[in-house]
């Protein structure tokens, strides 16, 4: 089987990763291209990385978080209370794992749901399903999904996710929010977005 046979059969396999990669390998000089174990290594390689970022890509649109934000470009001060040592404990997601939850507070315009929006994006980088609502949007989802009998379903499958959450500090007290939060964070990690009386820091 001639090179241009692989190459093709390839992309008729949808392993775009490992034929782009090939395709560039064949396009080296004959003294150039590496040896078969090296080959073999550099396309598998490749196309591992293409399917992580499909994916994470897909759980991006999928999240419809509401900035476009990443923990790169949050800004530390003394004024906003952000620390970089707490943001890196949080950046690998293991907190997701260990079913723990991320509570922001501060002051409308203070940048909590950037913040949000910034760790939901590091969430799907590792391959996290993420969710972003505000609290308008989630409560019209839990009465829809009350009155189609599917309540139970829809809680979960908010156990597998990564949800974001603004909410009120009278919602954020009821008995209902309680009652969710126990039955979401058995599983995984939740971030809320709580407003305080502090009108620069989070």
């Amino acid at each position: 089987m001639n090179t241009q046979a692989t190459l093709q059969q390839m992309q008729k396999l949808h392993l775009t990763g490992m034929a782009s990669a090939y395709e560039s390998i064949l396009k080296l000089p004959a003294d150039a291209h590496p040896d078969t174990h090296e080959c073999i290594g550099t396309v598998i390689d490749a196309e591992w990385q293409h399917r992580n970022f499909t994916k994470s890509q897909m759980l991006l649109r999928l999240s419809k978080l509401r900035y476009k934000a990443s923990l790169q470009d949050i800004i530390y001060n003394s004024e906003r209370n952000i620390k970089k040592e707490s943001i890196a404990l949080m950046s690998d997601c293991s907190f997701i794992e260990r079913a723990q939850n991320v509570i922001i507070t501060g002051a409308t315009g203070s940048g909590k749901s950037f913040l949000a929006c910034a760790l939901g994006n590091q969430a799907c980088l590792h391959a996290y399903r993420t969710l972003y609502f505000n609290m308008n949007r989630f409560t019209e989802q839990l009465s829809l999904a009350k009155l189609q009998g599917t309540y139970i379903k829809w809680l979960n499958q908010l156990k597998k996710l990564i949800s974001s959450f603004w909410m009120t500090s009278d919602y954020s007290s009821s008995t209902k929010m309680q009652n969710l939060l126990y039955y979401k964070c058995s599983k995984t990690g939740m971030i809320i977005n709580l407003p305080s009386s502090s009108r620069n820091s989070l």
